[in-house]
């Protein structure tokens, strides 16, 4: 089954583990490091760096990493939140490309949404959350998981650019047509206009308008989508 967004997104590509291009979205990721190679640490089999002043799990792709086989620089994805830091390590960083996400499901494996073509190749799409819970720290909050659906209209509300990036994807391979907005102020704009959406996925805490509220708002009336 092939699920689609209807924005946009900035995409990074990149080579890990065999040859096919692989893509995650250009907003998830807070750094792109260099790391040297002596840097890189292991602690109970698994690698990590001195990152910032705090030990930062390091996530080879290919699933194991071997520092007598590592290049002299290891290109390492950066992704945090708060004080918590990850890094997945890749073999080559290839390129930024705007595309809108279309997944294809068939192509579903253990850390990888699917696949979609990018450049006129066929990218695999990473399952940035799957990646995340490798790293061993709780990320979500127990029991979070991505939902499965019907080819759908969601609308998510969420301050945090991070979790935006992170979710829609996620989302959208899971057969739903996703917006995203950044505030509940944002959110009622588009219903005002007329959009229509089945389900509405909001944040609790945020600034102005919280997510209480918001729920509140939609369900006193005017057009727009049903909140859950």
């Amino acid at each position: 089954m092939t699920h689609r967004s209807d924005q946009q997104t900035a995409m990074l590509l990149f080579r890990a583990g065999d040859t096919t291009p692989k893509a995650v979205p250009l907003g998830l990721i807070a750094r792109l490091e260099d790391v040297e190679r002596d840097r890189i640490e292991n602690a109970g089999g698994r690698p990590l760096v001195q990152y910032r002043g705090k030990l930062m799990p390091l996530v080879p792709i290919a699933g194991h990493w071997d520092q007598s086989m590592a290049p002299e620089r290891q290109p390492v994805l950066v992704f945090s939140d708060g004080d918590r830091a990850m890094g997945l390590m890749v073999d080559e960083i290839l390129d930024v490309i705007e595309e809108k996400m279309v997944i294809d499901g068939a192509g579903e494996r253990p850390g990888f949404l699917g696949t979609t073509v990018i450049a006129g190749k066929v990218t695999e799409m990473l399952d940035t959350a799957w990646w995340l819970r490798q790293a061993g720290e709780d990320w979500f909050g127990a029991g979070a998981e991505g939902s499965k659906g019907p080819a759908r209209r969601i609308l998510v509300v969420e301050d945090s650019a991070f979790f935006r990036n992170l979710v829609v994807p996620a989302i959208g391979a899971a057969g739903f047509v996703v917006t995203a907005v950044a505030d509940a102020e944002e959110a009622l704009r588009l219903r005002d206009a007329g959009a229509g959406f089945d389900a509405v996925v909001s944040d609790i805490v945020m600034p102005g308008m919280d997510g209480f509220a918001f729920a509140r708002t939609l369900r006193e009336g005017g057009p727009g989508a049903t909140c859950r």
